[in-house]
């Protein structure tokens, strides 16, 4: 049986800002849908921590939209790095932890 704490925090999410676990409001669209990352506006608190002005993000979004927390790994070999003339740069392919 899961304990009364696994139960309070089921539905949480880790944030970057807080220690203490976040919920989307029960009266947000995303509340029943609980997506497994979102980004947010702000924190406020009520009878917990909640995220107002939440939004849900798929992971692959992470590495944009949050490159600072993410590992990036080496370039990888294939597909080949390309170089782009227009902007003078080489693009390369790499996989991101988050």
């Amino acid at each position: 049986t899961a304990s009364s704490d696994d139960q309070q925090y089921k539905d949480a999410y880790e944030t970057l800002v807080t220690a203490e676990p976040a919920f989307i409001h029960p009266t947000s669209v995303l509340s029943e849908k609980k997506p497994d990352y979102v980004v947010f506006h702000e924190l406020f608190e009520s009878d917990k921590i909640c995220m107002r002005g939440v939004c849900a993000v798929e992971p692959e979004w992470l590495p944009v939209l949050a490159s600072s927390q993410c590992t990036f790994s080496k370039p990888l070999e294939q597909p080949p790095p390309v170089y782009e003339p227009t902007s003078g740069t080489v693009k390369c392919h790499m996989s991101s932890t988050y």
